[in-house]
């Protein structure tokens, strides 16, 4: 099973620290035993299942972006600003968020343990390709899009 790194997660959880005893309450309620764990042990160099750092991404959208219907890109857009250095971070505040999206196929493997990624602007569609390798020679590509 693939794996997400810890940094993203520790990143959410000072997000969620930031907000009232009530939304942390909230957003610890949406997580089932395993992901409450994995949330509450995670260390930035740590590794965790991806379907639990999704889990916990989700929740932390419609927690702190509940009137955004893009929460989970505003998340990944403060994610890759704080994450990112030099020239990058420079850039970040002064980029949308598709261009900053766009250049993300780059932060892949800094965030997920198994697959490639390729970013394409297709007219005003973004496609995000996903490629992951298995075992005897066949591989699956995911599809993802935005507007």
């Amino acid at each position: 099973m693939s794996k997400f790194k810890g940094t993203g997660i520790v990143y959410i959880k000072s997000l969620v620290r930031s907000t009232s005893n009530e939304q942390q309450n909230v957003f610890l309620s949406m997580l089932n035993s395993d992901e409450r764990k994995a949330y509450e042990t995670v260390l930035a160099i740590s590794w965790i299942p991806i379907d639990a750092a999704s889990k916990i991404l989700k929740a932390a959208a419609d927690v702190l972006y509940s009137r955004d219907p893009a929460g989970l890109r505003t998340i990944g857009y403060k994610m890759a600003l704080n994450d990112l250095s030099g020239i990058y971070k420079v850039l970040m505040p002064v980029l949308s968020r598709e261009m900053a999206l766009s250049q993300s196929g780059r932060l892949w493997t800094q965030y997920h343990d198994e697959g490639r990624a390729w970013f394409f602007l297709l007219h005003r569609l973004l496609l995000l390709f996903v490629l992951f390798y298995l075992v005897m020679g066949f591989f699956i590509v995911n599809l993802y899009f935005t507007f």
